[in-house]
């Protein structure tokens, strides 16, 4: 008796464990690449646009205004650079729109799709909400009491996660969406909420903080470490390479749990043959590799 023609009759009479075993395999690999390459892209996405759209390392507020000169005496004394962020939050039906003044230095918008605004009329808009309301380039959007028209979508470093309110536990595109105006039309919006953008080139946070605190009374510090709308995009990258290492120790192990219980029934169920097959001369390591294999 051959042993090698049983593999023939072992593999017809198992097929459907051998498919079963072999697509649980396959889908391990699969998981395991999908989310380890999508992690680690995300990180490298992340860091390289963080970088290139010069993202802040701090955004506060304080009681009482700091002027563009004081900012540059600021600048200068702490070697740093610090920019206002100013912006208006408008609700129409349900839907908020955080309508902001460009910016020049810091937290730079990118444009993903479409075009920048040119006149008063136009407007561009958060990647996310657009593509998840299926607005289109060229679409009529009301904020407040006007219409603009959408030439562009954009993401900014600072709200990749797009957080409402920097206590939400989860993101909302639904109906909350970032837009630009022109600075003219922003001023006839009359945005009043601001927020202080800084970028440190040396370690002395504390000693700016301890400044500007004594002059114009801070109110609210965020580091970027701390701001969950930047550190989310890390914090999912990290999770998916975490999740692909552990689906890679996980999912053989099922598969080698039904492996071995499989080969397990298939002995029991064949000790005579295994008696006879040993009475005929085989060695018990050359039937446990027949098994095995």
């Amino acid at each position: 008796m051959k042993l090698n023609k049983r593999y023939s009759r072992s593999i017809k009479s198992n097929l459907s464990f051998y498919i079963s075993t072999t697509i649980l395999t396959i889908m391990t690999l699969v998981l395991f690449f999908i989310m380890n390459i999508g992690g680690e892209a995300i990180w490298e996405f992340g860091d390289r646009f963080f970088t290139t759209q010069n993202l802040e390392d701090a955004n506060f507020t304080t009681y009482l205004p700091i002027s563009e000169e004081a900012q540059t005496e600021l600048e200068q004394e702490f070697n740093i650079s610090l920019e206002s962020q100013y912006f208006s939050n408008i609700e129409i039906k349900g839907i908020t729109a955080r309508v902001f003044k460009k910016t020049h230095e810091i937290n730079l918008y990118s444009i993903t799709e479409g075009e920048d605004i040119t006149t008063n009329d136009e407007v561009i808009i958060s990647e996310g909400y657009a593509v998840f309301n299926k607005v289109s380039i060229g679409d009529k959007i009301q904020i407040g009491e006007k219409e603009y028209t959408v030439t562009g979508f954009f993401q900014r470093p600072d709200y990749l996660y797009m957080l409402q309110n920097e206590g939400d536990a989860y993101k909302n595109i639904t109906t909350f969406f970032l837009a630009y105006v022109t600075d003219e039309e922003f001023e006839k919006i009359g945005g009043d909420n601001c927020l202080y953008l800084v970028r440190y080139q040396e370690d002395n946070s504390k000693e700016f903080r301890k400044a500007v605190n004594e002059k114009y009374y801070m109110n609210s510090y965020l580091s970027a470490q701390e701001n969950m709308r930047i550190d989310m995009v890390k914090m999912q990258a990290e999770m998916m390479v975490y999740m692909s290492y552990i689906i890679l120790v996980i999912m053989p192990l099922v598969v080698v749990v039904l492996v071995s219980t499989v080969i397990n029934r298939k002995v029991k169920a064949e000790q005579k043959l295994i008696g006879t097959l040993t009475a005929l001369g085989y060695k018990k390591s050359r039937l446990m590799l027949h098994y095995a294999g």
